[in-house]
């Protein structure tokens, strides 16, 4: 019975690194390739579904794709990783003075794991630690998929176009991260309501970025341009010193 049941965890850890390699690949491409029966890599890919390490597509419903969880298992921030954020974000407060937030892309959304609201000199919208943000109308979200590697940014457009994306949208969506990525940072500005503004840069562990860094405002108090020119500089420097601690625990 032990035998069996890490016989089953190899098979199942294989065809997961093998999906991380292909990129995407169908049951039978995978039976095919790995020289399993199909019905046992149904097994596995079932199991790895419900464990969110892989999804279907919702254009291809016959085709696997490894998820964005999958890189968080080798470069994703870890518990430890937490804790050092934590660390940084409270000795930083008192020199950013708005609300920071750090937050992780998952399930097609930013989950914000850490936050300084509550603890720093001025207030202003959007969330606080556990609460998740949408991907294009956040900044965090702007940053972290302007950057992102290959497998999240597919995982992103097909948790939200279920078909085929349009022409003019990809072009609309492939310009916004152009702009992103060329700045370096992003920002949003709610233009629904005339108070909230959000600036946000990527961060990277181990190669691979896993996480973005956001820090909010009241655009009533101080307009866009300003904001940014004055604070860039110093939430780049939280950024190095997040990534730096993340390096600790690589």
């Amino acid at each position: 019975m032990t035998y069996k049941r890490i016989r089953s965890l190899s098979r199942g850890i294989g065809v997961l690194q093998h999906l991380n390699a292909v990129g995407s690949a169908t049951a039978a491409e995978i039976a095919r390739d790995m020289r399993l029966p199909r019905p046992t890599v149904y097994r596995i890919l079932d199991v790895l579904v419900d464990q969110r390490l892989i999804y279907q597509s919702p254009s291809q419903k016959s085709v696997y794709r490894v998820t964005g969880n999958v890189r968080r298992l080798s470069a994703g921030l870890m518990e430890e990783d937490w804790s050092a954020a934590a660390a940084v974000l409270a000795e930083y407060s008192n020199v950013l003075l708005w609300p920071m937030d750090l937050a992780v892309y998952e399930d097609g959304a930013m989950t914000v794991l850490e936050s300084t609201r509550g603890s720093t000199a001025f207030s202003a919208g959007f969330g606080w630690a556990g609460r998740q943000r949408p991907v294009l109308s956040s900044a965090l979200g702007r940053a972290f998929l302007a950057f992102a590697g290959e497998v999240d940014r597919q995982a992103f457009v097909d948790a939200h176009w279920s078909n085929s994306m349009s022409e003019e949208v990809a072009v609309s969506l492939e310009a916004a991260m152009s702009v992103v990525k060329s700045e370096g940072y992003a920002v949003f500005e709610d233009h629904e309501h005339s108070a909230p503004g959000e600036l946000a840069l990527p961060i990277r562990k181990a190669g691979v970025f896993v996480a973005s860094l956001g820090l909010s405002w009241d655009r009533r108090i101080i307009d866009t341009a300003t904001f940014v020119a004055r604070k860039l500089g110093d939430l780049d420097r939280v950024r190095g010193m997040l990534e730096s601690q993340f390096v600790r625990f690589e």
